[in-house]
């Protein structure tokens, strides 16, 4: 297929070029696509890469919330079924209801992951700047942070308003991220 994309060449060893071959097999793209989507995902760029079956991706987004819906709830019965996380993807904290203080809630990294589309590699390099990123990133706008928990990094939220909490809530039960 004739394309006016730039090319890139190079020579790696042997088994760097072994692990990109199980890759792009393993997701079912191109050579191509599969050099495409780790530049961009390198660079922090916004990935317009084409899917196995020829759509964009980003058209695909535009079907709107309902396919983003099944895929959370198909996304969470794979997680249900593989039984890979012994920890629960989402904690969710009210500091204290009748006060009005904001809901917190504490979110792991399969579950960002989930919530911002975005590989676990891509997160650790916005460590500078993740607030903003996130809230970009986010469905709903919601800003999440990094936070240190031990030895491991934990993503919270808090000062949501009403509409965002019903949202995010409403989020956790169809992806069945739910306690």
């Amino acid at each position: 297929m004739a394309t006016s994309n730039p090319k890139v060449s190079g020579y790696v060893p042997q088994h760097v070029f072994d692990r990109f071959e199980r890759f792009y097999q393993e997701r079912e793209l191109s050579m191509s696509q599969a050099v495409t989507v780790i530049l961009a995902e390198y660079f922090g760029l916004e990935q317009s890469t084409v899917t196995p079956g020829g759509l964009l991706l980003e058209k695909v987004e535009s079907f709107g919330d309902s396919i983003g819906e099944l895929l959370e709830r198909v996304t969470a019965i794979e997680s249900k079924l593989s039984g890979s996380s012994s920890e629960p993807l989402i904690q969710k904290q009210s500091t204290s209801s009748l006060s009005g203080e904001p809901l917190e809630i504490q979110v792991s990294w399969d579950a960002i992951v989930k919530r911002l589309g975005a590989s676990k590699s891509t997160i650790e390099r916005k460590k500078s700047g993740f607030e903003e990123w996130s809230r970009e990133k986010d469905p709903d706008g919601i800003e999440w942070r990094m936070v240190k928990d031990g030895r491991k990094l934990i993503f919270t939220s808090s000062n949501l308003n009403s509409e965002l909490k019903s949202r995010l809530l409403k989020w956790l039960d169809s992806a069945g991220l739910s306690e």
